[in-house]
Parts: structure tokens; sequence; C-alpha cells
């Protein structure tokens, strides 16, 4: 009798050896990143609210406004309190959100972008820098969106990278097309 051991190709990234060197040191050290504010982070937001570490600082947005652009088979779910751009997060992913994991890792596919308030630099996700959107609850005939994400994004004009951590969202969005865009 012989046994045959099926195999698939796992492709090992920097961020994806970085993420599981962390959470080793995490476990040997014996405790989180963000000690001080556990609570927060593992509580779910409230309506219209969006927060995340970013560089080990917390980040709350409050009054939150969200959308999720169709482009062809592609959406963009753009997440904002001000539409002139004080900070702007959003995820490109393939095919309307539903409930599920998303691997932000193709920055023609699905990725995650991200600029902060007063920074000159926006970030993003690709083959390299990589990161998860997590959909936990998508009611399309209320607009209600519930998730949660990571990521290693990197900016090419500021040569900088950023680190992303313990993001919860929890928004109501309009759905529009990309002709409807200003």
């Amino acid at each position: 009798m012989s046994v045959v051991f099926l195999t698939m190709p796992v492709r090992v990234t920097v961020p994806v050896v970085l993420l599981i060197g962390l959470a080793i040191a995490g476990l040997w050290v014996g405790s989180p990143s963000h000690r001080e504010k556990p609570s927060l982070l593992a509580a779910a937001p409230a309506e219209h609210t969006v927060h995340y570490l970013f560089q080990g600082k917390l980040v709350r947005l409050n009054s939150v406004k969200a959308d999720v652009v169709r482009y062809r088979n592609r959406f963009t779910v753009i997440l904002y309190e001000d539409p002139e751009g004080s900070t702007q997060l959003s995820f490109t992913i393939q095919g309307m959100p539903t409930r599920g994991v998303y691997m932000l890792d193709n920055p023609f596919v699905a990725y995650a972008k991200l600029r902060h308030q007063n920074d000159v630099c926006t970030f993003f996700t690709d083959h390299y820098y990589q990161g998860v959107l997590i959909i936990d609850e998508h009611q399309p005939q209320t607009g209600r969106l519930k998730g949660s994400f990571e990521f290693l994004a990197f900016s090419e004009p500021c040569r900088e990278i950023v680190r992303v951590q313990g993001g919860r969202f929890h928004v109501t969005y309009r759905e529009r097309d990309v002709r409807e865009l200003p």
C-alpha cells in the first residue's frame, strides 16, 4: 500500500513572515503589543465609527460616512469623515462585499488604501505589503456593513511602511456607480 501526499503551493511573503513572527514573539513575551487598549479594540464599534491602531497609536473616526463604489465587477468600500479627504480608508475587492475573508494582496484585484489626516503620503497594500479584510455582516437592503481589518502598507513617494492593526468598522453605506462620482 502506498500513500500519496497532495501539497498545495504556499506563497510566503515578507508580511506573512512578519505577522507570524510577531504572533510568536507575542506568545513568547506573553503580552500583546497593544496591552493598554484591549477592551476598545476588542469591542464592537458603535455605528458610523472606525477604529484601529496606526503604528501603535489609536485612531478613532466618528461620524464616518461610507460609499460602496462599483466599477465593472470590482467594488471599493470607502470610509471617511470628511469628503475633502482628511482621513480616508478604502478597500477594493472583486465582487460585492459579502460575509467572508478577503486577502488584500493584489494591487489590481484586492487591496487597501489609507491616507491619514495632515499626511501627504497615501499607503497601499500589494504583493509584498499585505493584509486582510473580514466582513462580519452585510445587509444590502439597509446598507449596513460591519467588519475588521489589519494590514501593512507602503507609500512609494514617501518610501515609508505603516502597520494598521485591530481595525474595526460599523457603517451604513450608499452604493454608487463609478460614473456617479464627481
